[in-house]
């Protein structure tokens, strides 16, 4: 009976195991099935009928507009590089302002008079902060104002003489031939007439040298402005004005140098009325020697540096103005200079008058020449 129990236990246990496998078998044959179904997608056709599509849909293609992620990535590396790059383009076309002591360390500056005026345009410059075309503008005006009162003192010494030029020059002569006669007593005696003559008539002889102090102020701003632009000094490179961005450098358009040269013309044209043309004629004719080879130099001016163009431009402006201001009766008098009479102011001869003056001083010169060769002959 233990036996009959025991195979009936076995058999028992051998079905129940085929029935576990086989539904084992069955759930994951379900498990698959349901995957499957899920994988299935529902396709809406674009066209005016619907119908359900258990295939697999087509990927949609890739437009043009549609960028990779790694192609963004790459232009957004070149535009921040770029940005980079014009900022640091930027700051360095930036140059700082210019501080005290910069000149110096640059070897500009001194106790020359072209050092004492670079050093004058530091201080202008650092002090106000205006752009440097203004600073040479008003350091080169500053400075011709400092020659003012040398030239009113040379303009009246001058206008004093004018009108005794004959006089003088008669004094003159007489006074050469004492020297050459070796007669002691005749020269004392021309030279004595000479000084009571200038102490008449408030003449001082000497009086004209005053003028002479514009001359290192003249020559020792044009060789400032010119070492300034030379060297450089790098804030010379941003002037301030759009028309002449950069001082450093010539004017391409030669609107200065022009503007220069027709200056000095008038200059010259306005200053002669203030010359007794009548008694020294050889004045008119240098200056109008003088107004050719302004003309020339228009050339030599065009490699100038913009700087020393505008500075040069100021000093002719200021000398022309200062000489229209001082050619008016009524500032004449109140600064005691001797009026010139209306009748008495002459033009400049024109330039044939002075070729022909040219010729005859010449001829006259190559004959004076043969005098003296004859008269040195006859002697021997």
């Amino acid at each position: 009976m233990a036996f009959v129990g025991l195979g009936a236990r076995k058999g028992a246990l051998l079905s129940s195991s085929i029935f576990l496998r086989r539904s084992n078998a069955n759930a994951r044959l379900f498990s698959s099935l349901l995957q499957n179904s899920r994988a299935t997608r529902v396709v809406v056709a674009p066209s005016a009928f619907r119908s359900l599509s258990t295939s697999t849909p087509t990927p949609n293609p890739v437009s043009a507009d549609n960028t990779p992620l790694e192609e963004v990535a790459a232009q957004a590396d070149l535009d921040a590089t770029s940005l980079l790059s014009d900022s640091v383009d930027t700051v360095a076309s930036t140059i700082p302002p210019l501080q005290y002591g910069d000149f110096a360390a640059l070897g500009l500056g001194g106790w020359s008079p072209s050092g004492t005026i670079e050093s004058s345009m530091e201080l202008l410059n650092v002090s106000t902060g205006m752009p440097w075309i203004w600073t040479i503008v008003a350091g080169t005006a500053l400075w011709r104002a400092f020659c003012v009162p040398f030239a009113i003192y040379a303009l009246r010494a001058s206008a004093r003489m004018q009108p005794h030029q004959a006089e003088m020059e008669k004094n003159r002569l007489e006074m050469m031939a004492a020297y050459q006669s070796k007669n002691q007593l005749q020269l004392l005696r021309a030279q004595a007439v000479q000084k009571e003559f200038n102490k008449k008539h408030g003449i001082n002889p000497l009086g004209g040298l005053a003028g002479l102090i514009q001359l290192p102020v003249t020559l020792g701003t044009f060789f400032a402005v010119r070492h300034m632009a030379v060297l450089p000094v790098e804030q010379l490179k941003q002037s301030g004005l759009a028309l002449i961005p950069d001082l450093t450098l010539p004017d391409p358009t030669m609107v200065m140098p022009v503007l220069l040269c027709a200056a000095v013309n008038v200059q010259m044209s306005v200053a002669a009325k203030d010359m007794m043309l009548d008694t020294r004629p050889g004045m008119g004719h240098f200056m109008n020697v003088m107004r050719v080879f302004s003309v020339f130099g228009v050339y030599i001016m065009s490699d100038f540096s913009s700087a020393l163009m505008v500075s040069l431009l100021t000093t002719s402006t200021f000398t022309l103005l200062q000489t229209i201001v001082m050619q008016r009766s009524a500032v004449r008098r109140w600064l005691d200079i001797p009026v010139i009479p209306e009748g008495t102011r002459r033009s400049l001869p024109s330039l044939r008058e002075t070729v022909a003056y040219a010729r005859k001083s010449i001829d006259e010169f190559i004959e004076k020449g043969k005098l003296q060769q004859q008269q040195q002959q006859r002697r021997k």
